[in-house]
């Protein structure tokens, strides 16, 4: 597997990890069909484009399905650890 003492900890896999995740503000003219607005999110979103209320924020792009990860590593011990955590990747986002 490569294991590569560093530091007295051994590492069994550094490919990192990238979540998906999106922070991105949405405007009117941004909302598209697969973004998947709600009605409160078009609605906020013209609400916020005319300036109508100045508190009122853009709506934001947010995760809305997530798949579980499966990390394999050592523990303190030296234990080789299989664990399963839910809801870490986000697999597509939804204008909220």
């Amino acid at each position: 597997m490569g294991q590569e003492p560093t530091n007295n900890v051994t590492q069994v896999n550094s490919t990192g990890h990238q979540a998906n995740l999106s922070t991105l503000s949405i405007t009117f003219l941004k909302i598209y069909r697969s973004l998947n607005p709600t009605n409160h999110a078009t609605i906020q979103s013209l609400v916020h484009a005319i300036g109508a209320q100045p508190d009122v924020p853009a709506p934001c792009c947010v995760p809305d399905h997530l798949s579980p990860m499966t990390l394999l590593y050592m523990d303190e011990a030296g234990n080789v650890v299989l664990k399963n955590y839910p809801s870490m990747t986000v697999d597509s986002c939804a204008c909220r």
